[in-house]
């Protein structure tokens, strides 16, 4: 294992929360959007040198985006003859990837967002973590190597996990991190200077506080990554209200960002 990465600073319960996710237990966070939670995942690959996979879940995923998933252009050129495509037909969902890197390499794997998918999803989560095990196209189970799974789930609790997968891992609420958490990792990802960070961390603190809106570290990365394309204030402003909040009770305040940031911009 390396260092736990400096851009993510653990508190004393996330530093509990590392040494259980490090011994192989399947964990889940919960906490609204912008507390950090797929930020956790991606810091704790980096401390087991682990390669990362990450799945977001929808109100639509099935079991083949888990396991195995049929290629229809493969099939259909493998039906013209092409038969070099034939082994192109099924391509691994995001477990059976894990069960195969974890062949060779400790793998963190990210089930994000479980809640916006159906309940029977949390059933096949549940039958992997208790055999570590996924079938590939011909039903053939594939065993992982255990000890290099290392399983993130996270939700927004917009339903009910189902019990028995609740119970099968070690449950975390994730708070908002830390103003200067957040400030390192934007800096570091983004490469945009400090002053205009610390505007955005200052604004986006006023409307969490208000309950405007849940802002993700996500947004705000998207939101600075997009600034080097702003050519006015305006522009700013309308990158502001694509990724931050459009709400009109603050269209005042984000006018005002908007000037501090193109300042900001200027003078670097």
């Amino acid at each position: 294992m390396k260092k736990w990465p400096n851009w993510y600073k653990l508190s004393s319960k996330t530093k509990l929360l590392v040494k259980v996710a490090a011994e192989g237990e399947p964990v889940i966070l919960t906490g609204p959007p912008g507390t950090g939670k797929t930020a956790f995942a991606e810091a704790l690959s980096e401390y087991l040198d682990a390669d990362y996979l990450y799945y977001l879940c929808s109100n639509w995923t099935t079991e083949e985006d888990l396991f195995v998933k049929l290629d229809p252009a493969a099939v259909a050129l493998t039906m013209t003859g092409k038969s070099e495509f034939a082994e192109k037909s099924y391509n691994p969902g995001v477990l059976m990837k894990a069960v195969l890197t974890s062949q060779e390499h400790k793998v963190v794997i990210v089930i994000d967002e479980l809640d916006k998918a159906q309940e029977h999803v949390d059933n096949l989560l549940l039958h992997f973590l208790d055999k570590f095990e996924a079938p590939d196209q011909y039903g053939h189970l594939i065993s992982a190597k255990k000890e290099n799974v290392h399983v993130v789930i996270t939700s927004n609790k917009l339903r009910e996990l189902s019990l028995p997968l609740y119970r099968r891992c070690f449950r975390f609420e994730m708070s908002y991190l830390d103003p200067e958490v957040e400030l390192e990792i934007l800096r570091q990802k983004s490469g945009v200077n400090t002053q205009v960070i610390k505007g955005l961390l200052k604004f986006v603190d006023a409307i969490r506080k208000a309950e405007v809106k849940s802002v993700s570290l996500n947004e705000m990365l998207k939101f600075l990554t997009m600034l080097k394309h702003a050519e006015s204030r305006a522009d700013v402003q309308v990158l502001i209200e694509g990724y931050i909040v459009d709400d009109a009770d603050v269209h005042d305040e984000v006018k005002k960002l908007s000037k501090v940031m193109w300042k900001a911009l200027k003078n670097n």
